[in-house]
Formats: C-alpha cells, sequence, structure tokens
C-alpha cells in the first residue's frame, strides 16, 4: 500500500514518469497490548486497542454483559486517534472507577469487509489505607490548670466532666475520652510547652481512647 514511481528514458531526453497509489482493502485487525488491566477504586483507568482497516472501519467499546455502546459522558471519555490512513488508536478513559465498572470491556471495528472484536477485563486492586492522625493542643486556663486533647472540663474538683458530651467522669480520677479532634475549654489561652522545670508538685492522669489521649495535669492546692 502506498505510492509508486514509474519511470521510463531511452537516453533521449525528457524522461518520463508516472505515479501510481496502490489503495490495499483488507478487514479490520485489533490488537491490545494489555488484556488484563487492574487499578484501585477513585482512580482514572485508560484502555487501549490498536485497529488497522481499509477502508477506514468505524469502532467503538462495548462492556459485558449488557453490550451496550459506550459513549463519551461525565465518567466515560471515548477517543480514536489517526496514526495513518490505515490505521488508528482507540482509547477509553474511565473516571473516578467504581465498583460497577469492573468487568469485561470490548473494542469492536468494521468496516465493508468485515468485523472484529478483541476484550479487555478490567479488575479492582487495593489502594493505599487511609489513616487519620489526631491533633493535641494545650491551654492554660486562669488557675493554671493544663488540658491537654479535646474535653470540657469543671474548674470545681470532683465535678462531672464531660468529654464531648459523650463520656462523663470526675476529676482527680481516670477516665475515658472519646476520640474528638475539636477543643471546647472556655477561657482557655494557648502555651508554648518547654522542657523547663516546673517549681508546683502536680498530678499526671492519662485518659487513653483509641484515636487520642487526654492528659489533664492540675495543680496541688
Amino acid at each position: 500500500m502506498g505510492v509508486y514511481l514509474c519511470i521510463a528514458s531511452n537516453g533521449v531526453p525528457p524522461a518520463v514518469s508516472k505515479r501510481i497509489y496502490i489503495n490495499v482493502h483488507f478487514p479490520p485487525v485489533i490488537q491490545v497490548p494489555n488484556q488484563l488491566v487492574g487499578a484501585p477504586l477513585g482512580t482514572d483507568v485508560v484502555l487501549e486497542c490498536f485497529v488497522e482497516a481499509s477502508p477506514m472501519s468505524i469502532n467503538y467499546w462495548v462492556k459485558d454483559p449488557k453490550g451496550a455502546m459506550i459513549i463519551s459522558s461525565v465518567r466515560h471519555d471515548v477517543q480514536t486517534v489517526t496514526k495513518s490512513p490505515f490505521e488508528v488508536r482507540m482509547i477509553l478513559t474511565i473516571r473516578n472507577l467504581q465498583k460497577n465498572d469492573v468487568g469485561t470491556y470490548r473494542c469492536a471495528a468494521k468496516n465493508s469487509l468485515g468485523e472484529v472484536e478483541s476484550s479487555i477485563r478490567l479488575y479492582e486492586i487495593s489502594g493505599p489505607a487511609k489513616t487519620q492522625t489526631p491533633v493535641l493542643t494545650v491551654f492554660y486556663d486562669e488557675e493554671d490548670e493544663a488540658v491537654f486533647g479535646s474535653a470540657e472540663m469543671d474548674k470545681t474538683e470532683n465535678k462531672p466532666l464531660a468529654v464531648d458530651n459523650t463520656v462523663h467522669g470526675h476529676m482527680g480520677y481516670p477516665s475515658l475520652a472519646t476520640p474528638s479532634s475539636t477543643i471546647r475549654v472556655g477561657k482557655k489561652r494557648p502555651i508554648n510547652v518547654s522542657s523547663g522545670t516546673d517549681p508546683y508538685p502536680r498530678r499526671l492522669f492519662v485518659l487513653v481512647s483509641p484515636l487520642l489521649s487526654l492528659l489533664i495535669v492540675r495543680r496541688r492546692w
């Protein structure tokens, strides 16, 4: 397939030539680089097929088992890139992969001489686990009571201590704190924690929850 040049010359100028274009017709042929594609949920996936056909074929994507043709939409982008007069590249992009997107996809090509299709299996792979790290904030109130973490504290000893309106304890006794990262301590001002020596003796209590540790330090009277 291509252009050929026929030249005739007998030594007497001028020489003559003739250009001849040969176009070979053949049914479509599909090549698939990756027939098995895996991706985590929530990512974008690209499926590719390469088609050769003459005359140029009609190309489309379908998904099993329904077999409905896939067209460009919010979550699907269908492109056809022409590489030569008889070769095209089929590209299907699936955005924000979901569980119902997993399955078998078929790229199909059809012209006047025949029809062909090839399949690509798309499957889910595990992505990185997401973790949350609690933020620890320190406050001092007007009576030098230090609060670490998230809590609502009553200044009177042995009064109820409410942690995010969920768990109740008493000052001076170990209790349980909820895994919240929001501080709601009234009349508090931020301080910088240093390694300096404190001249006043203190009592230390540690309250542990699965995600956040609540520490309460109170001066002795």
